[in-house]
């Protein structure tokens, strides 16, 4: 009789051992569900806002081009003399390093 009693209380163990893992294993992959959907709407973001940046780095690079250009045509001879200040200053650091 024992050993019937013994027999049932493990059955029932090992069913409430099964239940247990069954829910643990429920309950993280809600948890690894969650955390997906968080980490893929934060690339979702992640992206939108940095095309926006990468837009406004664009525009602005642009915009500093044509006002360079401009700056150019207006005094061509300053220009040049900056180019080569700028060159010789360059040159300089290099012939320094070695």
């Amino acid at each position: 009789m024992k050993s019937e009693i013994d027999q049932v209380t493990k059955r029932e163990s090992v069913r409430h051992f099964k239940d247990e893992t069954q829910k643990l294993k429920e309950q993280a992959f809600n948890v690894g569900q969650a955390a997906y959907e968080a980490a893929d709407d934060s690339v979702k973001h992640l992206k939108e806002n940095s095309s926006h940046y990468l837009k406004e780095a664009k525009s602005a690079a642009l915009n500093a081009e044509k006002k360079l250009e401009e700056t150019i045509k207006e005094r061509p001879l300053s220009a040049l003399l900056i180019s080569a200040a700028a060159g010789f200053v360059i040159a300089s650091f290099f012939k320094l390093r070695k």
